[in-house]
């Protein structure tokens, strides 16, 4: 800052300067914990590399970040373990973005929702697309769920920047689909998901070709909601395995009286029944499959 004093007509103003600096690069003479954020795109380097287009890309990183902290109000340092502050999400979604060649990120700071946060905008294309990984990370850390309602999606009114990113329209509503996607089964290359404007048919998202579409299956035959589906592929066949070679979802089927059936997502895509039991609740552990039944234990 600086303040230069004049006088005239007997009366003394003070102009004060400001100069701001905007971190676009890390260097060693920015805070260490920056630089260990940076560091840490080591972890994911060779995943992004090979993720067929930017939404993908961002997705690795955006995925990375929820799953390794938690968000704790009013903690701003870049100490993933202590929980972030929707700035220090930012912050490091920024510092992991920026080491993508591809990918233009902003860090930006306004209003969501009536409450004073931090984001990023990132370009994909011709277009700017929100990104509050920080508003994202309601997931149960155990079951490595994450929700995507703030992944390059668009509501009017919902947010208002107020520094950051002056005179940037972000109007595209593109990857809206991305709102439907709560607590999902994924694989290398889809996301499956109960689709909640379609009554909780299950939908799959290629992240290459980036294209959401409803499974092989009639609605009346297979729906399931939050949480109750999971993937599951067996890369080798033995003697031991329940499975062939192969790729599954296992779901509580809400339109055949809540039992757990399975969905080969191979060549013969068939659907079938596993445990006629009514349940509430299934996790995929190590090659096990655990469940609670309804009203039980």
């Amino acid at each position: 800052m600086k303040a230069t004093e004049t006088k005239a007509d007997d009366a003394t103003s003070v102009k004060l300067e400001f100069s701001l600096n905007y971190y676009d690069t890390i260097t060693n003479n920015q805070p260490k914990n920056l630089n260990a954020a940076k560091a840490k795109y080591d972890d994911i380097k060779t995943k992004v590399e090979a993720a067929p287009n930017d939404v993908a890309k961002i997705k690795i990183i955006h995925d990375y970040v929820v799953h390794n902290t938690n968000y704790v109000e009013g903690n701003h340092h870049l100490i993933p373990t202590s929980g972030l502050s929707s700035h220090a999400y930012a912050l490091w979604m920024y510092t992991l973005l920026k080491q993508v060649p591809s990918i233009d990120v902003k860090y930006v700071y306004g209003i969501v929702n009536g409450e004073y946060r931090s984001w990023n905008v990132v370009k994909i294309g011709t277009q700017l697309y929100h990104l509050d990984a920080g508003s994202n990370d309601t997931a149960i850390k155990s079951d490595k769920l994450i929700q995507y309602r703030y992944f390059l999606t668009y509501t009017p009114n919902e947010r208002r920047i107020a520094n950051g990113a002056d005179g940037l329209t972000i109007t595209s509503n593109t990857y809206n689909h991305f709102k439907t996607i709560d607590n999902q089964a994924q694989s290398s290359t889809h996301i499956y998901y109960p689709n909640a404007h379609s009554s909780g048919e299950i939908y799959q998202l290629d992240l290459a070709s980036l294209t959401a579409t409803p499974l092989a299956i009639d609605r009346i035959d297979a729906t399931t909601g939050t949480g109750r589906i999971v993937y599951y592929e067996q890369t080798s066949g033995d003697s031991a395995n329940i499975e062939p070679v192969g790729k599954y979802l296992y779901f509580i089927n809400d339109s055949q009286g809540k039992y757990l059936y399975r969905y080969d997502l191979g060549s013969s895509k068939k659907l079938e029944l596993v445990l006629k039991e009514q349940l509430q609740s299934i996790k995929l552990g190590t090659n096990i499959l655990t469940y609670h039944i309804l009203n039980g234990a």
